[in-house]
């Protein structure tokens, strides 16, 4: 339910909350905790957000692993 619920938010697009920009992870990447508003989850959502607001899902990751060892660079 959380994980589906944080696919959700995506839509919202750029005003996403909680999301953060991850510059470290590669060019206009930005992640979203799962756990978020109230809600249990252990895992990353890995997007990056396009100049025509079009999200881009690269990855969905465990909170538990290295992302930027996981995360390709260049993505």
């Amino acid at each position: 339910m959380a994980l589906s619920s944080a696919l959700e938010a995506l839509l919202d697009g750029r005003e996403i909350l909680d999301m953060k920009i991850r510059p470290e992870l590669g060019p206009n990447i930005r992640t979203l905790h799962v756990a978020r508003q109230e809600r249990n989850g252990r895992h990353f959502i890995i997007f990056r957000i396009t100049v025509s607001s079009v999200i881009d899902v690269l990855r969905i990751l465990h909170d538990s692993i290295d992302l930027p060892r996981h995360i390709a660079t260049g993505i």
